[in-house]
């Protein structure tokens, strides 16, 4: 049975879990860096560097660890954060 083209029923309504969830890690991200603004600030007015090498890789050791026991392949996770890291830190230099 066909519903519009993309599939059959079961596959379009996980698809829309999909895109639900999406939605849902683009709204996180956002929270997320809303956050790292605010830690720019901070780092800013206390004089701190906005790269903090030493927490970068805490933060990545630590997610990585975490990444197996969710079904998520540890070098997917690193990379994934390293973008997000990345952004993080654009954020902060640009405020």
């Amino acid at each position: 049975m066909q519903c519009d083209g993309t599939g059959t029923a079961p596959l379009a309504a996980l698809r829309e879990r999909i895109d639900r969830t999406d939605d849902e890690l683009l709204a996180l991200l956002a929270r997320r860096m809303e956050i790292v603004r605010e830690i720019g600030e901070m780092k800013r007015r206390e004089g701190l560097p906005v790269l903090q090498t030493g927490r970068y890789g805490e933060l990545l050791d630590r997610l990585t660890a975490r990444a197996a026991g969710l079904g998520l392949h540890a070098d997917f996770v690193r990379r994934f954060m390293q973008l997000v890291h990345e952004e993080a830190v654009r954020q902060q230099i640009e405020r």
